[in-house]
């Protein structure tokens, strides 16, 4: 068996640990403190929730060699995670009380952290992973075609 139909529930899982990393860090007054995934709170809780029903859903359908019916699964997951942090970031950026209105990122020790840009990377893969999942059927009468060529 080929390892690509796990690239999907394998960025899913890598997107919710993600989650809980620090996604920024910033300093101020000699304090240094760093945002996570659940700091940020609200909406953004489905994030790992949405990553935990995609890998379960599809060690359920993998169990039973139908892994292929993950797949919508994986998609909907996906893009409503990648929808509901971009729905966030603008929310922040964009909130009654700016943090980089009125103070540049520079002057507090803004720096950007992989907690963030994991769990986006993570759902982007899992997205693409999709393409990979295909029928056994499928994946056996390419193998067959393959190896009589």
């Amino acid at each position: 068996m080929s390892p690509k139909p796990l690239l999907s529930p394998a960025a899913a899982l890598f997107a919710g640990i993600c989650f809980f990393l620090p996604w920024a860090q910033f300093s101020c007054a000699g304090k240094t403190w760093r945002i996570t995934g659940p700091n940020l709170g609200g909406v953004l809780w489905l994030v790992p929730i949405l990553a935990a029903i995609m890998v379960a859903v599809f060690v359920f359908f993998f169990s039973r060699r139908q892994g292929e019916k993950s797949r919508l699964v994986f998609m909907i997951g996906s893009l409503a995670a990648l929808v509901i942090i971009a729905y966030k970031i603008i929310r922040l950026a964009t909130g009654p009380r700016p943090l980089f209105g009125l103070i540049k990122p520079e002057q507090v020790g803004f720096r950007i952290h992989w907690g963030g840009v994991g769990t986006i990377l993570g759902f982007v893969l899992a997205l693409f992973g999709t393409s990979f999942l295909k029928r056994e059927r499928d994946q056996e009468e390419s193998a067959k075609s393959a190896q009589s060529a």
